[in-house]
């Protein structure tokens, strides 16, 4: 399963998608995939061309892995065509340039009509041990991470049933 995820993203990036999605790709990584709870975990370098004017990861890129990375969870799934319905993001800390993003996603329903996931965005901080050597019994000091929400993410998508003409019936009109 996780070499069929694999694929999905190499697929993926041979797509040009749009303006954070390339570089994106480019360097995203699958880290972990649990058929069980239906999850997964991705991650990517945070890359100057995925920051804003603060060199900390754009909004817009926040949602753009959002929406590209729970899609690529449901797609293998439910492998069906489907499009997105609600794509709802809460940017709530930075990601500095050069800082490496994790991705924990999780399809919380699909195989109907709706789809739905849930992707979070960490990053990891080095908490340093302060204090004497005397306060820590004469050890030396011990760093430790933890990680750091940067956003929250939620994503419906809508099963796109089998329309011979698109969206539109099947004919074009003309205003003309």
């Amino acid at each position: 399963m996780e070499t069929h995820l694999r694929k999905i993203i190499r697929t993926r990036n041979n797509h040009e998608m749009g303006l954070f999605s390339d570089s994106l790709m480019t360097n995203l990584h699958l880290i972990k995939y649990n058929e069980a709870t239906a999850s997964s975990v991705f991650s990517f370098d945070v890359t100057k061309d995925l920051c804003n004017d603060y060199d900390t990861l754009h909004g817009g890129a926040q949602a753009t892995a959002i929406d590209i990375l729970s899609s690529i969870l449901l797609s293998h799934l439910h492998p069906v065509p489907s499009v997105t319905t609600d794509l709802h993001v809460s940017c709530v800390s930075p990601a500095p340039l050069g800082s490496t993003v994790w991705c924990v996603c999780k399809a919380e329903k699909y195989g109907g009509a709706l789809q739905f996931s849930s992707c979070d965005l960490y990053r990891e901080v080095v908490v340093e041990e302060t204090g004497t050597e005397e306060d820590r019994g004469g050890r030396p000091p011990t760093n430790r991470t933890r990680r750091v929400l940067v956003a929250k993410g939620l994503h419906t998508k809508y099963v796109v049933k089998n329309r011979a003409g698109g969206f539109g019936g099947g004919k074009r009109r003309s205003n003309l």
